[in-house]
């Protein structure tokens, strides 16, 4: 189901966008913006209703383990040069 480190799903109800570090899916997530509050780097932002990402990320994965939505994903460093 992720083939190339991108998640997607035949009805296209499931698409994850890659950023730099992270993947986020923009169907699931309801834009709490817990995942920028939460950041220890503030890499994260909300910009035209997406979430983006700045340079800086630390991985410690603090916005995938609090996101309600499980619509952000921390990528691992080999799935990263994949995508």
């Amino acid at each position: 189901m992720r083939p190339g480190g991108k998640w997607f799903w035949a009805s296209g109800i499931l698409r994850m966008k890659p950023r730099l570090n992270v993947q986020w899916n923009e169907i699931y997530c309801k834009r709490c913006i817990l995942c920028v509050e939460i950041c220890p780097e503030q890499v994260l932002f909300l910009e035209k209703d997406e979430i983006m990402e700045k340079p800086g990320c630390i991985r410690c994965y603090q916005c995938e383990s609090y996101c309600p939505d499980i619509a952000i994903e921390v990528m691992d460093q080999e799935e990263k040069h994949t995508v």
